[in-house]
């Protein structure tokens, strides 16, 4: 189904019917509407890349934000893995023997 749109219906007009002052604002009232859709036109193209702006720079900063809690999630990691390694370093040193072996047989 198509959609009805509500219009006025249009009339060719007879010479007979219309005066050449009512053909002047007839005119007039069609440069005038013309006007306001360029003007209402170019506000909502403004306003569409104003939209636009808007977004690109909410996208920028959301990927900044997630490249920096990468970054940081790794870092963080690789902090974690050298603590790690520490401690395991830690326990093997604690297994290793103090006393002296000839000094364990002698008691």
């Amino acid at each position: 189904m198509e959609e009805q749109l509500n219009v006025l219906p249009c009339e060719e007009a007879k010479e007979s019917e219309i005066t050449l002052e009512q053909y002047k604002h007839l005119c007039e009232c069609k440069d005038n509407a013309l006007k306001i859709a360029e003007d209402t036109q170019e506000k909502l193209r403004m306003q569409l890349n104003k939209q636009v702006e808007m977004y690109n720079h909410d996208m920028n900063y959301m990927s900044e934000l997630n490249r920096n809690s990468v970054n940081y999630t790794r870092a963080k990691e690789d902090a974690i893995i050298k603590i790690l390694e520490g401690i395991t370093s830690l326990i093997t040193l604690d297994r290793m023997p103090i006393v002296p072996d000839n000094l364990k047989e002698e008691k």
